[in-house]
């Protein structure tokens, strides 16, 4: 619904994709023509879909964490 309804030039974040149903609605972005994706981690692996005239945050993950994506989030790759 929120595919039908963005505008042009939007970004959607979804918190808490170390939840598999959560995960689930932010792939419906991912590689869907208009949209980019991006993963940030934070405590609470925060997913971004945007497109059109928008910059996404900029985004430095902790790093004296070890950050891994949870299982179900495996395919994509965390590049520091």
């Amino acid at each position: 619904m929120c595919n039908e309804y963005a505008a042009d030039d939007c970004m959607i974040f979804f918190h808490d994709l170390a939840f598999p149903d959560v995960a689930h609605g932010w792939r419906y972005f991912v590689g869907k023509e208009g949209w980019n994706t991006r993963i940030y981690h934070t405590q609470q692996l925060m997913g971004l879909a945007w497109r059109g005239k928008v910059t996404p945050p900029e985004h430095t993950p902790d790093p004296s964490y070890e950050w891994a994506l949870p299982q179900h989030l495996g395919e994509f790759v965390f590049n520091k």
